[in-house]
């Protein structure tokens, strides 16, 4: 016979019948502990249920996905976003804006250390030139002369890349654009698209250049001080109007000033603050090493240290220059969104072309 508090021999229980009464033990929940009961014994833990719950997951948004990602952002979150936008399509965005920004930065390494090669030349001519020498001046006006004949030849190249720029800026403006709306872009395709647009991008840039030059006049009666950190803001967003909406020159500059004065001016300008206050940090600091480094190299003179510092500082401007770009780009966007419900449209757009 069993004894108490044991339990019964399974192998004596045919399959499917009840133990006999003199085997049955009740379960003692006051058995002494430490002897648990057995796995499938009389106060065993109830098994594992067959099903789990649903582990909860935060969403994760692909900015640039789909047109439901649209939302009012404040300047943390375009930013935010325009970081995620650049690192998602770094190389196609660097390929776009390197069309135009690469000649630029081989012409301004250049010319600078062309510049201070001639200036540094000149002026150690002039200070070894004694009074009573019978030293001939129409070297220097010809040395003069070829300085500022090239310097005017710099200008004038600089002013063509400058327009080229433009062109780059808006083809990735574009780009953004396209992107931030989930539809594939390539370097041709934005360049092709801005191509059709070139009329309306010179007329664009030919008020902007006019708008400088009143501000210029403006600054030498001190005018300008004050007006043009009031008024550029307005204008902040005019290049993608241009491009998104296909507006005119004059239009795309009005309709920048309606869509930032309906209560955005300080949006405006605290987002150019931070995109500019973060660029400048990060050239400053990587271009501080780099200097730095640079100039614990052994065997370089300080024209190639200054070449190279050139190049490098360029580099590093040119990797930085699509935030600003995108930036507001998405401010546009995100303007017509608070402004227009541009969000709605842009959703049901998606929605058509599916």
């Amino acid at each position: 016979m069993e004894q108490r508090g044991q339990q019964p021999n399974s192998e004596a229980v045919e399959a499917g019948a009840l133990p006999a009464a003199s085997e049955f033990v009740p379960y003692n929940p006051y058995a002494a502990p430490g002897n648990p009961p057995a796995a499938d014994g009389n106060g065993a833990s109830p098994p594992a249920p067959a099903y789990r719950y649903a582990t909860t997951v935060k969403p994760q948004v692909s900015y640039g996905a789909a047109a439901s990602d649209f939302r009012p952002l404040n300047i943390s979150e375009m930013l935010d976003r325009s970081f995620a936008l650049y690192r998602r399509n770094f190389s196609a965005f660097l390929t776009i804006l390197g069309v135009a920004y690469v000649p630029y930065l081989v012409l301004d390494v250049i010319f600078k250390v062309w510049w201070l090669r001639s200036v540094t030349s000149d002026i150690a001519r002039f200070q070894s030139i004694s009074p009573f020498s019978s030293y001939d001046y129409n070297d220097t006006i010809s040395s003069l002369g070829h300085f500022y004949a090239s310097l005017g030849v710099y200008i004038i190249l600089l002013a063509g890349i400058n327009v080229l720029m433009q062109v780059a800026t808006a083809a990735l403006i574009y780009a953004a654009n396209e992107r931030y709306h989930g539809r594939t872009i390539t370097t041709g395709a934005a360049y092709r698209y801005v191509g059709g647009r070139i009329s309306a991008l010179l007329g664009w840039v030919a008020l902007v250049y006019l708008l400088f030059i009143i501000a210029g006049i403006g600054f030498v009666f001190l005018i300008g001080i004050i007006a043009v950190p009031i008024i550029a803001p307005f204008f902040f967003i005019s290049l993608p109007a241009l491009i998104v909406e296909r507006a005119g020159p004059g239009q795309a500059l009005q309709r920048s000033r309606e869509l930032v004065g309906k209560g955005y001016w300080g949006m405006s300008m605290g987002l150019w603050l931070a995109t500019v206050l973060l660029i400048w940090l990060l050239t400053q600091g990587v271009g501080t090493v780099l200097t730095l480094l640079l100039s614990q190299l052994p065997g370089l003179n300080p024209t190639t240290v200054l070449a190279l510092d050139l190049a490098f500082s360029g580099l590093l401007d040119f990797v930085l220059a699509p935030i600003s770009i995108i930036a507001f780009t998405i401010f546009y966007l995100n303007l017509r969104v608070r402004i227009e419900a541009y969000d709605i449209e842009a959703l049901a757009a998606a929605t058509m072309a599916r």
